[in-house]
């Protein structure tokens, strides 16, 4: 950094050294002749105009010009140039202070991208948590569907077997009934025999000792017959066996049967149980649908917001570019205030002449 407070007394005097000693006087001879302090940027300017001035009066002494002329000639470009530089300053204020304004506006718009990106990011990972309860509940889902079709194949193998088990009791119902048909038949059958036989005993017994004869003939075929009856008689147990059998075979078949209709009452309270869950799993899903939809509905939203952001901060970038525009055009017309100034100083002393 070069001193600060260069002024243009410095500048005239350190320049008119130089001459005398016969140099030309540039920016890096005045600054060493200074002591190589100020920088070249505030001695360029003032080392110009020494020279603007020098070249003046060079000129003036030769040609001869009067001093009031000239100090006139002076106070006017001296007037044109304080009234450039003053506006030139006015604008690089002006400028500087839209710049600050500008910068703290696009700071501010940074600041709530930031924000904004920030809470997009939150949103993705709400949308992403969100996602994945929704691929456990339709997980979920699919394996309560697989019960439901499991717990379904189940209660339709249960009716079948069911409606087997009453078939079942169907047909041993009627073999108890055929069996219950011919034991009361062969009772009928046995008690028609015995009266018959009693029948045929009293004859013989009327007919006495003439048919004694006759009877010891038949005895050994009467004691066969009695053998023959003894032994179905002695099947009668057997029978009765059988019948109870069948009837404690009807009971245990109807004591599975009201098993298999409990099983059945369990198995649709399962399902109901089931359809009720399904039900809740369904309204659950629907409404992280319904999040999922306002967390998507957020994120276009803050995309819209970013959007904006990035526009205006555009919009931005375009006045601060018509800024420099304007300090350019500025610049131009400084410059041509200065040439107009000189014109009008050469067609002054062209004047007199």
């Amino acid at each position: 950094m070069g001193r600060i407070g260069i002024l243009y007394a410095d500048v005239i005097q350190a320049a008119d050294k130089l001459i005398a000693e016969g140099k030309n006087p540039t920016v890096d001879g005045v600054r060493e002749e200074l002591g190589s302090t100020g920088s070249k940027s505030t001695i360029a300017p003032l080392l110009k105009r020494w020279k603007a001035e020098h070249q003046e009066n060079r000129a003036s002494a030769e040609v001869g010009m009067p001093s009031n002329l000239i100090d006139a000639m002076k106070s006017v470009y001296d007037n044109l140039q304080s009234d450039v530089e003053q506006r030139i300053t006015q604008a690089q204020e002006a400028h500087q202070k839209e710049l600050e304004a500008m910068g703290e506006t696009l700071q501010r718009q940074l600041e709530e991208n930031a924000i904004a990106a920030e809470t997009n990011r939150q949103l993705k990972d709400d949308a992403a948590r969100a996602q994945q309860v929704f691929e456990q509940l339709r997980a979920e889902q699919r394996a309560l569907n697989l019960t439901l079709a499991t717990a379904q194949a189940e209660n339709t193998g249960l009716q079948n077997r069911l409606a087997d088990r009453a078939a079942e009791i169907v047909t041993m119902n009627q073999q108890l009934g055929y069996a219950r048909t011919q034991f009361e038949h062969y009772q009928e059958a046995t008690t028609i025999q015995r009266a018959e036989e009693r029948s045929v005993f009293e004859q013989k017994l009327m007919r006495g000792e003439q048919e004694l004869v006759n009877i010891r003939q038949q005895s050994s075929d009467q004691q066969l017959r009695l053998a023959q009856q003894e032994a179905q008689l002695a099947q009668i147990p057997t029978l009765l066996d059988e019948v109870q059998r069948l009837q404690e075979t009807a009971r245990a078949e109807r004591q599975q049967a009201a098993i298999v209709k409990d099983e059945h009452s369990q198995l649709t309270y399962q399902i109901q149980q089931l359809t009720t869950d399904r039900a809740e799993l369904k309204q659950t899903l629907e409404i992280a649908l319904q999040s999922l939809s306002d967390v998507r509905l957020q994120c276009a939203i803050e995309e819209k917001e970013k959007w904006l952001l990035d526009k205006r901060i555009a919009e931005s970038e375009v006045k601060m570019e018509q800024l420099r525009e304007e300090k350019s055009g500025l610049l131009q017309e400084r410059a041509t205030l200065q040439a107009q100034a000189l014109t009008t100083a050469m067609h002054t002393h062209a004047g007199p002449k």
